[in-house]
């Protein structure tokens, strides 16, 4: 089975706000940690992983600043990254940086493919707080030395209101899935494994602790947060991938930047073609989807285009 079958043959589930129910409390337990995992690195009085290692800085461009720092239970370094955005919000951050359909317009260099495979409502927060499962896969690197990497995640996202209904911090932390989970099956962790071994594609994980936090600041700027401990497999040595991934971050946040900018100007855009619309959103329509050769009508899916 080629790559392109594989995704193009994979159900698409758009980000919109339809859920598949209540998520289980096993997958809560799992991202719950997770989560506790992620605030303890975004703690910059305390400035020390889960593991009480330090934060040492790595490196410092275009706004964007980059961390390192130890982790027990494995020779791959934990990193963080911050950066401020200007004259946008959270909302707008975190869908250009997270959602699929949006990341993949701009991330063209590094990710190939991402879907949600399932949308749950997530427990012992907010109305708005969610439970994503979602699968992505990186683009090949050096030249096809490196083969392409998938990912698959539960994310758990909480949104944090002001008295004026407007987000003021979105906190999201991704736990990766492994087949031997209680809940795999059931969140198609099982299927996609079973995908890959036709292909050339590793399987790859973010280890706990990993995610976003996007706060807005008293002065009503955004600071950004990025929280990443990847142990991408095959035969790379992990000091060589240690090496590349500061750089890499350093082009994320800058991608995040640049692509902010440029959908906070779109909105503008729109909102002024269309002032009726919520949010400064152009009007959008509701399309059903299937993926190839589907017949049964429980299983398609939406999207919204405008």
């Amino acid at each position: 089975m080629t790559s392109e079958v594989f995704w193009n043959s994979y159900p698409a589930v758009f980000a919109d706000r339809q859920t598949d129910g209540e998520a289980s409390p096993e997958i809560m337990e799992e991202c719950e940690e997770g989560m506790t995992a992620l605030k303890v690195h975004f703690d910059e009085d305390t400035d020390t992983n889960i593991d009480g290692f330090k934060w040492e800085n790595e490196k410092a461009a275009g706004g964007v600043e980059v961390q390192s720092s130890k982790a027990k239970s494995t020779p791959a370094k934990r990193f963080r990254i911050r950066f401020i955005v200007k004259n946008a919000d959270c909302e707008t951050i975190y869908n250009t940086t997270v959602h699929w359909q949006q990341r993949l317009k701009w991330d063209t260099e590094s990710l190939s493919w991402g879907r949600y495979l399932k949308r749950f409502k997530a427990t012992g927060g907010s109305d708005d707080d969610l439970l994503d499962v979602e699968a992505y896969t990186s683009k090949s690197a050096a030249g096809g030395a490196v083969s392409p990497r998938c990912f698959l995640d539960a994310r758990l996202t909480r949104y944090t209101k002001n008295s004026s209904g407007e987000v003021t911090e979105i906190i999201s932390s991704v736990r990766n899935i492994p087949s031997t989970a209680s809940f795999s099956a059931s969140v198609g962790a099982k299927e996609l494994e079973a995908r890959l071994s036709k292909t050339k594609i590793v399987r790859a994980k973010n280890n706990i602790g990993s995610g976003i936090r996007i706060q807005k600041q008293p002065n009503g700027d955004i600071l950004v947060q990025m929280s990443a401990h990847p142990e991408i497999g095959g035969w790379l040595p992990v000091s060589v991938v240690n090496g590349a991934t500061s750089g890499a971050l350093i082009d994320t946040g800058k991608g995040v930047i640049s692509a902010v900018k440029k959908a906070v100007a779109r909105n503008k855009k729109n909102k002024g073609n269309n002032p009726q619309a919520e949010g400064g959103s152009a009007t959008r329509i509701r399309v059903r989807i299937r993926a190839p050769g589907c017949t049964d009508p429980s299983a398609y899916s939406w999207m919204y285009r405008a």
